[in-house]
């Protein structure tokens, strides 16, 4: 990793308060870390975690995160992790947005891109190859995520620019705000457009010229070509040239940098409508102000449920509100923008809305994920019992029985993780029953890097991950009592899907936790990373500082789950 071969070489680090640039090597973090979310969670976690910091102060650092892979013709190259600490959860935030943006940093020199400080006044960063500039966005700030590309084009003269900014959302420092890139595709649901609004950092503008150097070009050719045909054949429904793309007209599905895929997107006039919401007026409201569309929806799906149940009525919100009235819904949404009237108790994210509505409120909020909770779990949310929203959408063979639960639950998270690291996308990756599995990414990191690595190597950096993360996690205050699910998932068998006529009770949970934290190394009392397990990760300084910081018990038993 110290050879050049497929990195950048290099971080770069931007103080908003000192206004100062400057870079450190990649090297220093790329041998335990690897790249892309591995890297950038270790930054968060040694700038953001010990003491812990305000999520929307100066001292919280935002880390834009590519990884080796990022930028070369590997299919699925083209996303870009954001990694922060969460204004919604206080907990780490984690996301991604697809397009161009991880590929032209390091082009433009750069495997990393963390911002620390806060701004005075609101400005933009201008990345071109070396030359960086912090500029006033005075007349950029209040425009939407549709007005400030353009904006950014002609304040730079350039054109050809790949952009991630945020919206009137993030602008108002809404606890679900998102970061938008130049597919449209946003990285959501942990608000981590609040915490670049709160640096006053309105976009990022990037352009590089620069190009990767491969140890063995032509055997790295071979092997992402193939890798290339093994998705086309499994999944030839869902693959597209660009020049079809660029071809037809009207709208159609679109892709990332160095993908084939077809994610769910629309592509009309230059535009990309998130499909997600109650409505495509709602789709549009999210993406032009900036919005965890996912977050938006349930928002939506939460308030009319309370509003027809009678625990808050006209004067609450100001109008009355009922289901299929998408009128209503976007007023209230353009609200939550402003933060004006009942809008601005809805921008704190659902948790923290109902406790300042109270009258029972909080029993309707049926999915408690990790980007609402202030203290749940996500894959307890995503994977467990019946529901399982993390893997509905997939091709992943999920257990409606307990036996094998907690074991798909972590063959699904590492998936993830690897995929994250290494620059690739986690919707090829067997998670989603695609073929980039842990021994293809090794082969193709092996040609690339000129140096061996293997599946199980792989394997021990994005568990690495997982423990770092999780004890971030638990020195903010994440212990077992919190991976938990709401009442809801526990009172009546699903009705219809996948999982239809299964119901559990709260013993079945706890054992499948007792299980997952035997294979993760955890405490099963607390759900704290035992030191052994830690050290086992080559994390015996991330184990003494939570020693040192009383996160107990971060004990000398447990087995490490290399063993298991």
């Amino acid at each position: 990793m110290k050879n050049g071969y497929l990195y950048a070489g290099k971080i770069l680090w931007v103080d908003l308060t000192r206004r100062t640039v400057w870079t450190t090597p990649t090297a220093v973090y790329a041998e335990r870390f690897l790249g892309g979310r591995g890297i950038g969670t270790r930054i968060v976690w040694e700038k953001a975690g010990f003491p812990p910091v305000d999520p929307m102060g100066p001292d919280n650092v935002l880390s834009f995160d590519s990884g080796p892979l990022s930028g070369t013709m590997m299919p699925g190259s083209g996303r870009c992790h954001v990694t922060s600490k969460s204004p919604l959860t206080d907990l780490l935030g984690v996301a991604s947005f697809g397009g161009s943006f991880a590929p032209e940093l390091k082009y433009a020199g750069y495997d990393h891109l963390v911002i620390t400080g806060q701004a005075a006044e609101p400005v933009y960063l201008a990345i071109d190859n070396e030359e960086v500039t912090i500029r006033s966005a005075a007349n950029l700030w209040g425009l939407d995520t549709h007005e400030t590309p353009k904006a950014l084009r002609n304040d730079l003269n350039a054109e050809e620019i790949e952009w991630a900014c945020i919206g009137p959302a993030g602008e108002k420092l809404i606890r679900f705000a998102t970061i938008i890139g130049n597919t449209r595709d946003s990285a959501g649901a942990t608000g981590l457009g609040a915490v670049m609004g709160s640096k006053k950092l309105k976009a990022i503008a990037v352009q590089g010229t620069g190009g990767l150097r491969i140890a063995r070009p032509e055997r790295f050719y071979e092997v992402c070509a193939r890798t290339l045909d093994s998705l086309k054949v499994i999944d030839p429904d869902r693959t597209v040239s660009i020049q079809k793309l660029r071809r037809d007209k009207g709208p159609q599905m679109t892709v990332c940098f160095g993908c084939p895929s077809l994610c769910p997107r629309l592509f009309e006039e230059g535009n990309y409508v998130p499909g997600m919401l109650l409505s495509e007026e709602l789709a549009l409201c999210s993406n032009k102000n900036g919005y965890d569309a996912s977050s938006l929806g349930a928002m939506m799906s939460w308030v009319t449920e309370l509003f027809e149940q009678g625990i808050i009525n006209e004067k609450d919100v100001g109008f009355p509100l009922t289901r299929g009235n998408d009128e209503a819904l976007l007023k209230l949404a353009e609200m939550i923008a402003r933060r004006e009237g009942f809008g601005d108790v809805l921008a704190e994210g659902r948790i923290r809305a109902a406790r300042a509505i109270g009258r029972g409120s909080e029993r309707h909020v049926f999915r408690l994920d990790a980007g609402n909770s202030g203290a749940v779990s996500d894959e307890f949310v995503e994977f467990y019992g019946h529901f399982a929203e993390g893997v509905e959408g997939t091709r992943l063979p999920f257990p409606k029985e307990d036996v094998g639960k907690a074991e798909t639950i972590v063959h699904a998270e590492d998936a993830i993780g690897r995929a994250e690291i290494v620059g690739g996308c986690k919707w090829h990756t067997e998670f989603n029953g695609l073929p980039i599995t842990a021994e293809v990414h090794a082969e193709v990191l092996s040609t690339g890097l000129g140096k061996k690595i293997t599946a199980r190597e792989l394997a021990i950096y994005q568990q690495r991950l997982h423990q770092i993360e999780r004890t971030f996690n638990c020195q903010g205050g994440l212990r077992r009592e919190y991976d938990t699910l709401p009442d809801q998932y526990f009172a009546a068998p699903v009705p219809e899907g996948r999982f239809e006529d299964i119901a559990k009770d709260r013993s079945h949970m706890e054992a499948m936790k007792d299980r997952y934290y035997k294979l993760r190394g955890w405490d099963p009392t607390t759900g704290v990373p035992a030191r052994a397990t830690l050290e086992s990760f080559d994390l015996k300084d991330v184990a003494d500082i939570l020693d040192k910081r009383k996160v107990n018990p971060v004990r000398k038993d447990g087995a490490s789950p290399r063993t298991q």
